[in-house]
């Protein structure tokens, strides 16, 4: 209950942080949520991130098998925006896009309690599918259980494709919000 009311959660928006030649998993970019409360500034809102917690020890060879086979676990994590916006844009020279849903108070409310039940659970992190995109779009799902953004997707799902599922959803898309990097201003 405390951490509900903390997050306040109103709204949510769809995060693409543009691809990272340097790392990876990350050359096709990365999405995550951001639960928007009353906030003035959405930087302080909450950001929902997905990721697979890797052995920093794996290189290479092992770093992909593992990858490509589900053997790092995936988790859910809650923070506050400002920090992934500067882990992103300031640090990885990343652009990022904003996409508005239309969800509403209700069901971003339960997306929320969904994302509390599963925090500290992992889930089997497949690079190629079951990643940070697809992961997310169930939480769409558990918002708004007649969505069936997943029912989409074949054996890749990349980033970019999870956001084009959004935005062509009707009803789902509100808006955008580019927000670029230092370096590409």
């Amino acid at each position: 209950d405390n951490t509900l009311r903390a997050i306040n959660p109103k709204s949510a928006s769809l995060i693409f942080a543009s691809g990272h030649m340097n790392a990876p998993a990350s050359m096709f970019g990365h999405t995550l949520l951001r639960l928007d409360g009353t906030y003035e500034s959405p930087l302080l809102s909450y950001a929902v991130n997905y990721a697979a917690t890797i052995n920093p020890k794996d290189g290479g060879i092992s770093y992909a098998f593992k990858g490509i086979f589900g053997y790092y676990p995936g988790y859910y994590s809650l923070l506050p925006y400002y920090v992934k916006v500067r882990e992103y844009a300031a640090m990885d020279q990343r652009d990022l896009w904003e996409y508005r849903t239309n969800l509403t108070e209700a069901e971003v409310r339960r997306m929320t309690l969904h994302i509390l039940e599963m925090q500290g659970i992992y889930m089997d992190y497949y690079f190629l599918d079951e990643n940070c995109s697809y992961v997310l779009l169930r939480l769409l799902e558990a918002a708004r259980p007649d969505l069936a953004l997943t029912a989409r997707f074949g054996p890749v799902v990349l980033p970019a494709d999870t956001v084009r599922a959004v935005v062509a959803e009707p009803g789902l898309f509100v808006r955008a919000r580019y927000r670029p990097s230092p370096v590409t201003e």
